[in-house]
């Protein structure tokens, strides 16, 4: 999917509806009550293997994170709880940061919006306005995680200019699309990192600067489609899962299928005019630990196996603009470290 971004001054009108959330937070239980509260089986024998009191939903209607007055499904808890149980047995996550990440289910409300060594090589894309890297999944995957280290950006003053680490979520054709994830750049309150979505040629960033990430932040990324044909995107700390940065889920009706998705994790930086030589730099962008999930359950770290290999590496609008991505560091294909410099000659 090509990665074309414009800067958007006017924020896009979006639909945030927030429900009544339990003020408690997640606890280690002494005891449960025979409810379920609406949860699955699977879901409250995943809780109570990791000593999570299921009271915490007890004040949630329907168990949905957020409402829509229009005709739009509701986002599932208990689809968060199963999707947490896959993310903990990738990642061996332990009993506070399960507690942690409920904490931040529970609390966070999601924004539901209507209906984007030797360097490896990906390919070039001659359209485009950005350049950088990516590692593309083959079809199949419904959702992507991975830890993040947040890249030092300098814009340099130059207007439309930006830099992404972001995922973009396809059908198997990758002829729809949604990009979801992070963006630096200028906006209400100035410079500094957003989440952000862009879909039909639009870019929105709905909850608008988050000051506390800068150069060096860990977060975690995570990206999926829903079985009720969202796909929701939420960033969180990477050291306290309860402090979600961004939660948003966007109305993709039958256009991307969860047992046929593509999705395609991307470091970029662009410039409207497509303009390589005036300065900007992103250093030093980190994905670490991605991991890829299917339908059957299986889950396995983004490797040669699973990829697509025409499309893991660096890119550019051709080979000479593909030189200014530097890749540091890497492992095939779930970690890199990557600097690109807008330095062309």
């Amino acid at each position: 999917m090509i990665v074309k971004k414009k800067l958007i001054k006017n924020i896009s009108l979006i639909l945030t509806l927030t429900c009544i959330l339990s003020s408690t937070v997640p606890a280690f239980a002494q005891s449960y009550k025979e409810d379920n509260y609406g949860l699955s089986n699977q879901a409250i024998e995943f809780l109570n293997m990791h000593k999570i009191d299921i009271s915490i939903f007890k004040n949630i209607n329907d168990q949905s994170n957020a409402q829509s007055n229009s005709s739009a499904d509701t986002i599932s808890y208990d689809e968060g709880i199963l999707s947490l149980e896959k993310q903990a047995e990738a990642y061996n996550f332990n009993d506070n940061q399960i507690e942690k990440y409920i904490e931040g289910l529970v609390n966070t409300s999601t924004i539901i919006l209507s209906s984007t060594s030797s360097t490896p090589y990906s390919t070039n894309r001659p359209n485009d306005n950005g350049i950088g890297y990516e590692v593309k999944s083959n079809s199949g995957y419904y959702q992507e995680t991975a830890f993040v280290t947040l890249p030092t950006v300098n814009r340099d003053g130059v207007y439309g200019s930006s830099g992404y680490m972001f995922y973009t979520i396809a059908n198997s054709s990758e002829s729809y699309g949604i990009d979801v994830g992070l963006w630096y750049g200028y906006g209400s309150g100035g410079y500094g990192w957003r989440g952000f979505y862009t879909a039909d040629g639009k870019q929105v960033a709905p909850n608008g600067l988050i000051d506390s990430l800068t150069a060096g932040s860990a977060v975690y990324l995570q990206a999926y489609v829903t079985t009720n044909n969202y796909i929701r995107c939420r960033v969180l700390d990477a050291n306290d899962f309860s402090t979600v940065y961004y939660d948003c889920s966007y109305y993709v009706g039958s256009n991307i299928s969860r047992s046929s998705a593509v999705i395609d994790r991307q470091i970029t930086l662009c410039n409207d005019d497509a303009d390589f030589s005036t300065g900007e730099y992103l250093n030093n962008a980190e994905f670490s630990d991605a991991y890829i999930y299917d339908t059957s359950g299986s889950y396995s770290k983004t490797l040669s196996t699973n990829t697509k290999s025409d499309y893991c590496g660096a890119f550019g609008t051709n080979n000479t603009t593909r030189d200014l991505v530097t890749v540091n560091d890497y492992s095939e294909w779930y970690y890199e470290d990557v600097s690109i410099n807008f330095d062309l000659d």
